[in-house]
């Protein structure tokens, strides 16, 4: 019987295979007889000194069954090996990296592996456990899961309402490539219909791959990309006479929902985090609200703290204005004077009695302040009375104008 140190390197060898559904039968030369039949198919993978590339390509995560046979110089089967061999592979390996069961006759008839990390030039190598016979897989690739890649839009925020919009999503693509295959993406309701017509405002375009359109999902088949590399699609496209998409009313971060199939034989699936756009709130909108609500007539050192919180949507680079009634100290930017005024985000700037801050950016529900009378202090009214303090908001500095909020901050002069 051959114990493990009698596969001498040089002598003998370890020939993996993958094994299938049929019946095989080897010539003792590396030749095959593939016969129907319900049993199991063995293809050889040769060493290096007789490639012949036969396993397949295969998926993260997903096991396979190796065979590996006993062979001396010959390439006969050494049916008196029964030891182990120890089994690895240069990829990340979730499970079937380890010592195998003993073979039989010569042959190990099945050793199932799963290989978790993706990518080209992948193999599975065997070692005679306390000797030095192995065997090596050709190369072969791991393709990565259905669903794997990762889709960003470009821009991420939209004004609310606008025409005109072309959106840009940036798909890169995973380890291990795509092979045959492809991506949707599915445009939210309230934004222009997607289509595949030049002049329509939802037109849209793919820079790899045949993109089609089904009700409000595009798709993208016929993907073949090495990793990392991108496959983009454009929707609102104008450069044919299309008008550019518009985009809805109703503010807020919308999910463009997106999946990805990375093989021909896979399905689509959705990614694990999919785009989103935020239509940001319309112009005007918002709240502020100031502390104190009210102050003596007359009185010196007031500080008044205007606090804003944005509405859903929010504002990107927006801009928010305050008037100072008359009979107020002036605003300024100078810290020795009474009105000085300071903003907790963006640029202050004035323009007669008026504070305007410019380049603010909050999420829905966040806010920032307003600080009047933050050196010395301001001096109040002599007249007593109800003062409103007159505030615009615009949220965006790529579209719309500077409109009335619903409800002005209002002051009370108290007598």
């Amino acid at each position: 019987m051959h114990h493990l140190g009698q596969l001498r390197r040089g002598r003998a060898r370890l020939a993996l295979a993958h094994a299938e559904r049929g019946r095989f039968r080897g010539d003792g030369h590396g030749h095959q007889d593939r016969r129907g039949g319900h049993g199991r198919v063995q293809q050889l993978l040769r060493l290096p000194r007789r490639p012949r590339p036969l396993l397949a390509n295969q998926t993260a995560g997903v096991p396979f069954n190796i065979k590996v046979t006993a062979q001396d110089a010959s390439n006969n089967t050494v049916t008196s090996f029964n030891g182990t061999v120890d089994v690895s592979s240069n990829r990340t390996c979730s499970a079937g990296c380890t010592a195998s069961a003993n073979f039989t006759g010569g042959v190990l008839s099945s050793h199932s592996i799963t290989l978790s990390g993706a990518g080209t030039g992948s193999t599975i190598s065997v070692i005679q456990s306390g000797g030095s016979a192995s065997g090596v897989s050709n190369s072969f690739t791991v393709f990565s899961p259905d669903g794997a890649g990762t889709m960003i839009a470009s821009p991420t925020y939209v004004a609310n309402g606008a025409g005109g919009k072309t959106l840009t999503f940036t798909y890169t693509v995973p380890a291990g490539g795509m092979s045959g295959g492809a991506l949707s993406l599915t445009v939210p309701d309230g934004w222009s219909q997607p289509s595949t017509t030049a002049t329509d405002p939802g037109y849209s375009t793919s820079s790899y791959g045949t993109l089609a359109v089904a009700d409000r999902t595009m798709t993208v088949s016929g993907l073949n990309r090495a990793a990392g590399s991108s496959v983009q699609i454009v929707y609102g496209v104008k450069r044919s006479g299309g008008p550019g998409a518009t985009a809805p009313t109703t503010a807020g971060a919308q999910s463009w929902p997106a999946k990805s199939m990375i093989t021909g034989s896979g399905s689509l699936q959705p990614l694990a985090s999919s785009p989103s756009v935020t239509v940001l709130s319309p112009d005007g909108s918002g709240t502020m609200s100031p502390s104190p609500s009210s102050v003596s007539q007359g009185s010196s050192g007031n500080t008044l703290i205007f606090t804003y919180t944005a509405a859903s949507g929010g504002m990107v680079n927006g801009t928010l204005t305050l008037a100072v009634p008359s009979g107020w100290s002036a605003p300024s930017t100078l810290s020795s004077d009474p009105g000085y005024s300071t903003a907790s985000q963006g640029t202050l700037t004035l323009s007669g009695r008026k504070i305007l801050v410019s380049g603010v950016t909050l999420a829905g529900g966040a806010s920032m302040t307003v600080t009047y009378g933050s050196g010395s202090g301001a001096t109040a009214p002599t007249s007593p009375g109800p003062q409103t303090w007159s505030a615009t908001e615009r949220s965006s500095n790529q579209a719309g104008a500077q409109t009335a909020l619903a409800s002005s901050p209002v002051v009370t002069v108290t007598p």
